[in-house]
Parts: structure tokens; C-alpha cells; sequence
């Protein structure tokens, strides 16, 4: 194989490496993207548009047992809440009603708020007031959103993560392929690269990707090359592994890792 083919492999190893960070980071921008809105978003304040619908849920006295117990009450006959079902919370227990509100298509924009609470109430019991926000456009929504995606590219940012996640997958899987690639091509060529250089007392321990089973043997020399390729020296093997090695240097020596060393036959 001829050098170009490395250079080849290290090239689209290296852009698709770009690629990889690129789409990760957006994929981590948009997670904490969606985890902050979550966070500051109010329990039972809901942004919808005239016509639309949410799932909604609340907490209820363990003493209801069936939808049948509940009612609702809200200043408005254009929004209705249908009470689909009674249970006990899945994380924190407690008793909770879930549910659906339909807002009528004509609604006018505004704030309006409704009540769900049991048909017999008891002394001292408090329910949570829902507020529905209606606006008159998606556009007028979306600026209302807690997030900064949403705001600005106008879609969820779980779209972005659902859409750049196996992007970014996919390229972090091509750098692999073209990391093996480009190993393999060097050790054709009788090279490998340092991966590891560690200090110990006066010396440094310099670990490479050619061992034993490519012809290296405790005593031989390899020849040490810089980041352009160009020689620095020679270094002397001291242990040797099946697939790697490691020479000993002086603490003067040049060596750093992703530098290559080649075979002295």
C-alpha cells in the first residue's frame, strides 16, 4: 500500500471525526435544551392553539376511586376536560386522575383556567387550578416556548435528538472503520502508531502498535517520526507484546502520542 492510502484513510477518518463532534454536540446542545424546559416549565400551564388538545393529569384524594367521583369547573363553556381515568402515580404514588382537554375551534386567544376536584369536596381540600394559554398562531406559540430550539428553529428539540442521535452514531461508527483502516494500512508498511508514553524516574516508556506477531523482538530498533513524517531518531525496544511494544528514552526525547515509529529490518 502506498502512503496516499494512509493519508486517504487518516483524511476521511479526521472528517468524519469533525462530523461526529459536530452532530454530538448538537445532540447534547438539545438535550439540555429539552431537560431546562422541562425543569422550568409550570405543572398546569399549557400553551395551546383554538381546536387543539393535551393530555393532562392531577392529584386526587386517595378516597376517589372512580371517574365517576370527579367534575370540573372553568369560566368558559369552549374548553372541555375529559376525565378518562383514576390510579395511583407510577414514581411517587399518591392518587391522580388523567385526562384530555379539547379547546373548541372558535376559543378566542387568552388565558383560561379550569378546575378538576371531586362531586362531594371535603373541608380543607385544595385542587390545582389548570391554566390554558390559547394563542392565535403557531408562530405566537412558539414564541412562548421554554425553548431556545423551539423558538428559533421552530421544532421540539427531542426532533433534533430523535433525528441527530443515529447521525451521529453512524459517523462515530465511520471513524472507527477508518481508524482499523488506517492501522492496518501503516502495518503493511511496517509502522504503527504511539498511543501511549508514560514517565517513570528518569525515563520515558513509549508503547506502539507493533509486536511480536509484526516481527518485533526485545533489543530491535525502530525509527521514531514526527507529526511531518520526518525522522527523529531511533529507539530501542525493551519489552515486546504480541500486538505492541515498548521502548525506553531518554526524558529528552521527542516522542508524543499519535507519532509514528517504523520497523528497522
Amino acid at each position: 500500500m502506498s502512503l496516499m492510502d494512509v493519508a486517504g484513510a487518516t483524511r476521511w477518518q479526521t472528517r468524519f471525526g469533525q462530523a461526529a463532534m459536530i452532530v454530538g454536540l448538537a445532540v447534547v446542545f438539545a438535550l439540555g435544551d429539552l431537560l431546562i424546559a422541562q425543569i422550568r416549565k409550570q405543572p398546569f400551564v399549557h400553551d395551546l392553539l383554538p381546536g387543539g388538545s393535551v393530555k393532562v393529569n392531577g392529584p386526587m384524594p386517595e378516597r376517589i376511586k372512580a371517574v365517576e367521583e370527579l367534575t370540573y369547573q372553568s369560566g368558559t363553556t369552549q374548553i372541555f376536560v375529559h376525565i378518562q381515568r383514576v390510579h395511583t402515580g407510577y414514581w411517587l404514588g399518591g392518587n391522580l386522575w388523567n385526562g384530555e382537554v379539547r379547546l373548541d375551534p372558535d376559543i378566542s386567544p387568552g388565558e383560561y383556567r379550569f378546575m378538576v376536584k371531586p362531586i362531594k369536596t371535603e373541608p380543607d381540600e385544595a385542587f390545582p387550578l389548570f391554566t390554558i394559554r390559547v394563542h392565535a398562531t403557531e408562530a405566537e406559540a412558539r414564541r412562548q416556548s421554554l425553548s431556545l430550539i423551539a423558538r428559533t428553529l421552530g421544532i421540539p428539540p427531542w426532533q433534533v435528538i430523535v433525528g441527530a442521535l443515529p447521525v451521529a452514531v453512524l459517523f462515530f461508527a465511520l471513524v472507527f472503520h477508518f481508524a482499523k483502516l488506517r492501522e492496518k494500512l501503516l502495518l503493511n508498511q511496517g509502522r504503527a502508531e504511539i498511543f501511549r508514553i508514560k514517565k517513570v524516574d528518569d525515563r520515558l516508556e513509549i508503547t506502539f502498535g507493533l509486536g511480536r506477531l509484526n516481527g518485533i523482538e526485545a533489543g530491535a530498533k525502530v525509527m521514531l517520526h514526527g507529526a511531518q513524517n520526518q525522522p527523529l531518531g531511533m529507539l530501542r525496544v525493551a519489552k515486546v507484546y504480541d500486538r505492541s511494544a515498548m521502548a525506553a528514552a531518554g526524558l529528552d526525547c521527542p516522542a508524543r502520542v499519535g507519532f509514528l515509529v517504523s520497523r528497522e529490518d
